[in-house]
């Protein structure tokens, strides 16, 4: 997680004709400014003034660690309403709401901060060979993040389906005449990302056929302290979705319903894809408590290798053998060009993170 302080800024409009407030609102972040940079964040807010015929004004303005972080769970959480780039539809009532959401969340960045500071420095730290026991803080923290765990799996359950659902669609046609309208017509709820072919270096195939100039232009390094960061999940500690987040066991039930209508032809994509932005809602708020939970176990693992029955975290240097691949290239480019291969990456589906069909209504609940 980048820790970069800033502020979240909250932009409305006035309609120079009738002088009355839009219900456009931009979400946007201004990082901690450069020394020489002597405009307030209002300034370079409104900098975005330029080419839109509506008046502009900084509502509101929230200092935060973790800016980005903050922007983005906020951007998720209202996807929903958003309509292009940073820029949301809402009513009064749920721009208000998102304003307290936002306070809310920063809030809890800024108590947290010193968590997270600390937790990225005992990342680089060495670890003993030694377990922690678990206090009753540290199994508080564990149960937030299985809950949290729980919570995102299943919002990702009912997003790769609604995913594979709009791939099938958009793969169906034969014809190049079906292919462009069907296109078209999923082009609202979703973007394919071409991915353009890339030419890369195969150091395996050039250990094999040169291991003389792979011994040559290889050395051995030790890393810094470094190690992965895993859970334990307790077959006995079984969660109910329905007790842990009644919203979204609800929401789920409509989820699963709303593939299957679908499937009859009874919804629209329009309504699957409401499905999909309100999921990213759920998701959004399940990572954030994610973050919060596993940073503070890391806090309290210290510089333990890991916490009994509850995590694991063990932090080593290690010697490695590191191929200078840059230097091998520019003494030996001839030989290098040979060990160059083209990959073809496939093209990735993403459904759309805004609902910006002008169509619908879309404070309709």
């Amino acid at each position: 997680m980048k820790l970069t302080s800033g502020e979240i800024y909250f932009i409305r409009e006035i309609d120079i004709n009738t002088q009355e407030l839009t219900s456009y609102v931009k979400i946007g972040i201004v990082r901690n400014p450069k020394k020489d940079d002597k405009r307030s964040s209002g300034d370079r807010a409104l900098e975005h003034q330029t080419g839109n015929p509506r008046k502009l004004f900084v509502d509101s303005i929230l200092k935060t660690p973790a800016v980005s972080e903050i922007e983005k769970i906020l951007h998720n959480l209202h996807a929903y309403e958003g309509i292009y780039g940073e820029w949301f539809d809402f009513t009064e009532d749920q721009f208000v709401a998102a304003k307290r959401i936002a306070a809310e969340l920063v809030q809890e960045a800024i108590e947290n901060e010193a968590i997270f500071l600390k937790a990225e420095e005992l990342a680089s730290q060495k670890s003993d060979s030694e377990l922690a026991q678990a206090t009753p803080a540290v199994v508080s923290w564990h149960n937030m993040l299985l809950k949290a765990e729980m919570r995102i799996k299943e919002c990702q359950k009912y997003q790769d389906e609604i995913k594979k659902v709009y791939a099938v669609e958009y793969s169906e046609p034969k014809s190049l005449n079906e292919k462009i309208v069907r296109q078209a017509e999923l082009s609202p709820f979703i973007k394919v990302q071409e991915k353009r072919a890339k030419s890369i270096f195969d150091v395996e195939a050039f250990a094999k056929d040169r291991p003389d100039l792979f011994k040559q232009f290889s050395k051995i390094i030790t890393t810094p302290p470094r190690g992965s960061f895993t859970i334990t999940r307790p077959k006995d500690r079984q969660y109910k979705l329905s007790e842990i987040d009644s919203k979204l066991f609800d929401y789920s039930i409509t989820a699963k319903s709303a593939l299957s209508t679908y499937a009859t032809g009874q919804i629209s994509r329009e309504d699957l894809h409401k499905v999909s932005l309100t999921l990213r809602g759920f998701e959004a708020r399940a990572s954030w408590d994610k973050e919060i939970s596993q940073a503070n176990l890391k806090v309290l693992c210290k510089n333990y290798s890991g916490i009994a029955s509850v995590c694991k975290w063990r932090r080593v240097s290690v010697e490695e053998s590191v191929f200078d691949q840059l230097a091998f290239m520019e003494a030996h480019p001839r030989i290098a060009k040979k060990f160059f291969v083209t990959t073809d990456l496939k093209p990735s589906l993403i459904v759309s993170k805004k609902r910006s069909y002008p169509h619908l209504k879309r404070h309709k609940s």
